[in-house]
This record gives C-alpha cells, structure tokens and sequence, in this order.
C-alpha cells in the first residue's frame, strides 16, 4: 500500500494532507496505507493495528473505523481525513 501511494503521489494526484496521513499511518505502525478515490485532498485508508486511531486523531485526522468482513480472518481498517 506505501509503495501504491508513493506511485500516486509521483502521479501527481496526491497532496500534502495525503502524504502526511499516510506517513502518519506508518509512524505509528500500520500494515499500509494510501489514498483512496481519486486523491487530491479526499481520503486515504491505512490497515493498522488496535490504538492507531489516537495517535492519529492527535494529529488533527479524522478517522473512521471500517468494517469489511463478517467472518474469517479480518484486520481493522480506517479511512483517515483532514
């Protein structure tokens, strides 16, 4: 997921509140994360482990807590947003 970001940023269609989400993301452990839609501003979503949410919620990012499988193995995703 860090690398697709990276590519999208080189793309152009990324912007500073993505890339500071997303380096946020990685600061405090996430598995990936990236921009999500078609950038410029939107959203970017981060696969993470438990706690991330504060860390990055002090970073003045919302975050949103998603949900995508019932059953079977699953990690906790979220959508982050300035």
């Amino acid at each position: 997921m860090y690398m697709d970001h990276s590519y999208l940023a080189s793309l152009g269609v990324s912007s500073e509140g993505l890339d500071k989400a997303v380096e946020a993301a990685r600061k405090y452990g996430a598995y990936g994360a990236k921009l999500s839609g078609g950038g410029g501003g939107g959203m970017a979503i981060a696969l993470y482990k438990n706690g991330l949410e504060k860390e990055i919620e002090k970073l003045k990012f919302k975050c949103m807590k998603l949900e995508i499988a019932k059953k079977g193995a699953k990690e906790n995703i979220m959508a982050l947003q300035q």
